[in-house]
């Protein structure tokens, strides 16, 4: 059966339930999307990996006409990736940030990859005893969780509860 990401995480995340992602963006939208779950979680812990690679190239520059402020150096990507343009255009980006923040207040602790060595992404959900491990992601996007349309051709992500597989991605992360 196909669910994606974001479905799957859905079933999986309970109250109190306690995530870690390493991912190089994280977007408001994606925290829109899935918000019903995630304002029941106990924590989030967030590693930024690495910065997201930009698309430059001139047919996007053309056909992706975004309304909104240009992106700072830091491609952490908070406020929305390239391919959630749609989701900017409702402009209710003020509401959706001002929700965003104050979850992010209450629930996340947020951390750099400061190795210069690359690093997986993926996803830990913590939750009744069982952990879910998710990887390799994309990142934390709502294209990426499969919300709407985004660039690769594919995002196929693997799924494991297996407790020992759990405790190598827990150690990686920490």
């Amino acid at each position: 059966i196909h669910m994606s990401l974001g479905d799957h995480l859905r079933n999986v995340i309970k109250d109190g339930a306690k995530i870690k992602i390493a991912t190089s963006r994280f977007s408001m939208y994606a925290y829109e999307a899935l918000s019903a779950d995630l304002n029941k979680i106990e924590s989030i812990e967030i590693l930024f990996t690495d910065p997201a690679p930009q698309l430059d190239n001139e047919h996007n520059k053309r056909t992706n006409r975004i309304f909104h402020i240009p992106k700072s150096e830091d491609h952490t990507e908070l406020y929305g990736s390239n391919y959630e343009i749609r989701l900017k255009n409702r402009l209710t980006q003020k509401a959706i940030a001002r929700d965003f923040a104050h979850w992010m207040e209450l629930k996340a602790t947020v951390k750099r990859n400061t190795s210069n060595q690359p690093m997986q992404q993926f996803i830990i959900v913590e939750s009744h005893n069982q952990t879910s491990i998710y990887m390799p992601i994309q990142g934390f996007t709502a294209p990426d969780l499969g919300f709407n349309q985004g660039a690769p051709i594919s995002n196929l992500v693997n799924f494991s509860n297996d407790e020992i597989y759990a405790q190598t991605f827990k150690t990686l992360f920490n």
